[in-house]
């Protein structure tokens, strides 16, 4: 069954909170891994997002953005690497 890649963006653009957002960004992400999708036409959809201004779900901006994707009132999501996500306490991000 080969699913449409724009619902995949789609998904990353409209998230209505942080998890969603999480979740919409790891399954764009591995995408490629499915045999069902074309890898060219999913590496194109990723670099159509504009990964700088992904939607934020409330509190205060973060001082320091580095590999901050997008957060919430409690918590921050956060690019670590090359394909590595993850949803981080705002006060464990502090303590660094």
């Amino acid at each position: 069954m080969e699913i449409d890649v724009q619902k995949l963006v789609d998904a990353v653009e409209t998230a209505s909170n942080l998890d969603q957002l999480y979740t919409a960004i790891l399954n764009l992400d591995q995408a490629p891994l499915n045999s069902d999708y074309d890898s060219d036409e999913i590496y194109s959809a990723q670099k159509s997002i504009d990964w700088a201004s992904l939607p934020t779900f409330g509190g205060t901006e973060p001082e320091d953005t580095h590999e901050i994707l997008s957060w919430d009132e409690e918590r921050l999501l956060v690019q670590t690497g090359s394909n590595c996500y993850s949803i981080v306490d705002r006060d464990d991000r502090d303590e660094e």
